[in-house]
């Protein structure tokens, strides 16, 4: 297994809203770990349950597919602070979303191989764990 350096990710559980929640990413030998920052609450996903890893392309975000006994979830992690998703007046929907695709594709160009590492490391931990 590839040991990666803890990083600062901001995690949003989908499907479920679009609150982002702001904590450190680690990868243990039998689980992704995300440690918050603001209520200090540690989310342990063993490894095993992890069904995929998919990074987006062109943003800074890694998805992550889990199964466990209360069904299916997805987890995107942001690895650059996501972008406000409220629009504001007339004609804001399309001018906040295509700001936040120029923010998450500017954010991308930094973090493109650290996402690309974190992304491999991750899909071979999860192998190695269904193995």
């Amino acid at each position: 297994m590839c040991l990666m350096e803890p990083t600062k990710v901001w995690a949003v559980q989908i499907g479920v809203g679009t609150e982002e929640v702001r904590g450190t990413l680690s990868l243990e030998e039998t689980e992704l770990v995300l440690e918050f920052t603001e209520d200090e609450a540690t989310l342990r996903i063993p490894l095993a349950e992890i069904r995929g890893v998919k990074r987006i392309r062109g943003s800074p975000v890694l998805v992550v597919d889990r199964e466990d006994t209360g069904g299916r979830s997805r987890l995107a992690l942001f690895f650059a602070k996501p972008p406000p998703l409220k629009t504001e007046g007339r004609g804001g929907k399309r001018k906040t979303k295509r700001q936040a695709v120029i923010y998450l594709n500017a954010t991308n160009r930094d973090l493109v191989d650290d996402i690309r590492n974190w992304e491999r490391a991750l899909q071979e931990a999860v192998r190695e764990a269904r193995a």
